[in-house]
């Protein structure tokens, strides 16, 4: 190609400026403007002949970094994500250009909360419950970052998320004709096709526990009833809670023992129960002996003993070694300390418990934006309990990422092929004892975008025509199509 390389301009203050000269070979340049208003760029072939540069036409080409805001004149900020960063606290990541020193206005559900300072590229919201009239029920909330300097301000960019409030109840069993706590009371809580064991009293009676439900779900809107049994013969003892924004509730209750249990048989295992934990997918067993003529027990899944724990230890453990999506069979049996040493009882198959560990949760809410002014595609999604070890990021079922749940849930492909259309699959996968479990997947697709800038420029390389001038001398001229 018989020219020298590219001229870029770039229209400042309804002036061309030279901003870059490219070599002939150069076929995209990335510029950074500091506004996000409309821009104006201006592209020609260049010759340099005797000292003089000579000039092609010029190829213009446009855009409007702020097509939402007709008012909007800075840089928007990208990339923005909302996670929850604990149970009942939200993360705002966004990323921006590091050399425009701008404050950040945050939006929650449209409502200015937080001015950040010039650097912030992110924002913890302790409270964002306070988005709703009724916060015991799971919200949509959505948060907006916009950019500020000098009373120049961007477009509010922003994400949502579905949050889950957590509240945690707890209290005492106690005798009312002493005053001292029951130990091994179980604690039931009824609501919509709920009817199950929640937690057990310790040794001092005292019991706690945290649900996540949706409580527009149970018959009596806003309310829950707790039930104690002492032994399965005795209850139960009934409560109900009304429940409002509050975080924490205790209810205590007082029972009347007519009569002090004689134990003269050995215990046994009457009920075993499993609740797994949705943020970490471990199981919590839990079971009730007989009576209290026994030392501890020994538990099993399946062949494996997990544990010997010591009565007064109390009657829940936690399993962190359970596979997720596979089916687990639990099996508990008693013993007592003699001086020939541990002395078990039998297991009673009919109280052998099968239990179904939920699969690793599929993420949620999977998008796909077009970058144009990058020439990339952002990936986001959210995970409703943020339980997998990971995410694997594929394209059209290849390999791209690996992202770290501590990691905002974001992924950003450059690789793409203008005006392809790409299937991105989005896997969760959780490790446990060093075997991984994967989720179903979610597919997400998208036309991958062609890079913002000049387009459709053509130049012919130019012709001489030599002309006879007067004296043998002859001139060179050409012209560029």
């Amino acid at each position: 190609m018989n020219v020298d390389g590219f001229v870029l301009n770039y229209k400042e203050a309804g002036v061309w400026k030279e901003i870059a000269r490219l070599g002939a070979e150069t076929r995209e340049f990335t510029h950074f403007p500091t506004t996000g208003m409309l821009h104006e760029y201006q592209l020609r072939y260049y010759k340099n002949g005797n000292g003089q540069d000579y000039f092609s036409a010029a190829e213009n080409a446009q855009i409007n970094m702020n097509a939402g805001d007709p008012n909007a004149t800075m840089y928007d900020p990208q990339n923005v994500t909302v996670s929850r960063n604990l149970p009942n606290q939200v993360k705002v990541c966004w990323e921006y250009l590091d050399f425009i020193d701008a404050e950040f206005e945050i939006f929650k559900n449209g409502v200015l909360i937080e001015t950040l300072p010039i650097g912030s590229r992110s924002f913890y919201d302790h409270d964002p419950e306070s988005s709703s009239n009724n916060s015991y029920l799971r919200d949509n909330i959505r948060y907006q970052v916009k950019a500020v300097l000098n009373g120049a301000f961007s477009n509010k960019i922003g994400a949502s998320g579905d949050m889950v409030d957590p509240k945690m109840f707890h209290g005492f069993v106690l005798d009312s004709n002493t005053g001292l706590g029951i130990p091994n009371a179980d604690i039931y809580y009824k609501g919509f096709k709920n009817d199950k064991i929640i937690a057990v009293t310790d040794s001092a009676g005292y019991y706690n526990f945290i649900l996540t439900e949706n409580f527009e779900d149970f018959p009596h809107f806003g309310s829950l009833r707790l039930q104690v049994y002492l032994t399965s013969q005795i209850g139960p003892f009934n409560k109900t809670l009304p429940i409002n924004q509050n975080d924490q509730y205790r209810n205590d209750f007082l029972i009347n023992l007519l009569q002090e249990y004689a134990y003269t048989q050995d215990a046994t295992i009457e009920f075993i129960d499993v609740a797994v934990n949705p943020y970490d997918l471990q199981g919590n067993v839990y079971w009730k002996a007989t009576n209290e003529n026994y030392d501890g027990v020994e538990i099993r899944r399946g062949l494996e003993v997990l544990a010997l724990m010591d009565r007064a230890e109390g009657n829940l453990f936690v399993d962190t070694s359970a596979a997720p999506g596979i089916l687990q069979t639990y099996q508990i049996r008693t013993y007592k300390n003699t001086n020939a040493g541990r002395s078990f009882s039998d297991f009673d198959a009919a109280q052998a418990l099968e239990f179904q560990y939920p699969p690793v949760e599929a993420v949620i809410n999977p998008t796909a934006t077009p970058l144009v002014d990058l020439n990339a595609v952002q990936i986001q999604w959210s995970h409703l309990y943020n339980h997998a070890t990971g995410y694997i990021v594929s394209r059209n079922g290849v390999f791209q990422e690996d992202i770290d749940r501590d990691e905002a849930f974001t992924f950003t492909d450059t690789t793409g092929t203008a005006g392809e259309e790409y299937i991105y699959t989005l896997t969760a996968y959780k490790v446990v004892n060093g075997f991984i479990y994967y989720s179903t997947e979610e597919n997400v697709s998208i036309m991958y975008p062609s890079a913002a800038g000049i387009k459709n420029l053509e130049l012919s390389i130019p012709f001489i025509e030599n002309q006879s001038l007067g004296g043998g001398a002859t001139r060179a001229s050409y012209h560029l199509n």
